[in-house]
């Protein structure tokens, strides 16, 4: 239904459109009922959920080769699938002889990344 056109007695512009629901406000043309009738605001959406998903993956990653270095250590260096961790525990000088400790704490910390992703909001 448009504004001015019977029932609801809104004072409408030509362009404008009722929204029915439970809110029936007046949604200007052009502009979404989320964005406030600010500009611009589509694009900070866009990239909000760009760097969310950046920080998804990066978690996905920093947790994988965690749990990776887990392996390595409990099974005596022959899960040989990411060399990454041994590049991570074993040239780290204050690791020598921690390289679990250390893999768990990369473990977790993709773990922490990729919730604090989930709680970015938009």
């Amino acid at each position: 239904m448009y504004a001015g056109e019977g029932g609801g007695g809104g004072a409408g512009r030509p362009g404008d459109t009722k929204v029915a629901g439970p809110d029936t406000s007046v949604v200007r043309e052009g502009r979404g009922p989320d964005t406030g009738g600010r500009r611009g605001t589509g694009r900070r959406l866009a990239m909000i959920d760009g760097m969310k998903r950046i920080l998804e993956v990066t978690g996905f990653l920093v947790m994988v080769i965690g749990v990776c270095g887990i392996l390595r250590e409990l099974t005596g260096g022959w899960f040989k699938l990411m060399g990454v961790t041994r590049l991570l525990t074993d040239h780290v000088w204050f690791l020598e002889g921690r390289e679990l400790y250390a893999n768990i704490v990369i473990a977790a910390l993709g773990l922490v990344i990729m919730v604090v992703s989930d709680r970015v909001k938009a």
